[in-house]
């Protein structure tokens, strides 16, 4: 350890100026750690705003995305229900059309098995002469043939009550029960036809023509 009693004025001398200069280089490398203490602070003050904006942006984003998917749920849910009952309507009027075209079907081939057309009139018969002595048992002998036609669509009608038609196979039938001979019924039913009281419908079907009763 130096004593400083001992030391000479220069020495002392020499001694203050190299206290003097490690003073200075520390105060100077005091002032450097000072500033490097206050850049670290704000590096890290200006990556945690960095950060914090980032951040913000970071939960912006995620609204957004989430708003985004929300709303892409509710359009897509939406366009989903509409294409259900579109589908449902579409379905519905495919099986009302072809409930529509089984029974037009039902119908047309119920119409082609009845019989609708109506048979054109026959020609007059060539014998128009008296006639052979058909009649009813209940009025007698009929005087001419127009009484003769008169008394055969009366039994006629009767026979047609609660009918819509009736087969020529039947009427015959039933007006030889009455006592009308059956070689003359086939030119009586064409006078009847002709006069329009009755009609002849494919099939051999009769009906009640518009003339039916005109007397």
């Amino acid at each position: 350890m130096v004593n400083i009693e001992e030391l000479s004025a220069k020495e002392l001398y020499e001694l203050a100026k190299r206290k003097e200069q490690e003073e200075a280089r520390l105060a100077q490398m005091q002032q450097q750690l000072t500033e490097l203490k206050g850049k670290r602070e704000q590096m890290i003050q200006r990556h945690e705003e960095e950060l914090a904006y980032t951040d913000q942006k970071i939960d912006e984003l995620t609204r957004q995305r989430k708003a985004m998917v929300e709303s892409h749920q509710k359009a897509l849910a939406a366009l989903d229900q509409e294409l259900k009952t579109a589908q449902t309507q579409c379905d519905d009027k495919k099986s009302t059309a072809k409930k529509l075209e089984a029974q037009a079907s039902q119908s047309s081939r119920e119409k082609t098995s009845q019989p609708v057309l109506e048979k054109e009139e026959l020609p007059p018969p060539v014998d128009n002469g008296p006639n052979n002595g058909a009649g009813a048992k209940e009025k007698g002998k009929p005087k001419s043939e127009e009484e003769e036609l008169d008394l055969m669509m009366e039994h006629i009608i009767k026979m047609m009550k609660g009918r819509s038609y009736i087969s020529e196979g039947l009427m015959r039938e039933k007006l030889s029960v009455a006592d009308f001979k059956s070689t003359d019924l086939r030119k009586l039913l064409d006078t009847l036809v002709r006069q329009k009281r009755l009609v002849l419908r494919s099939g051999g079907n009769y009906v009640l023509g518009k003339n039916a009763k005109k007397r």
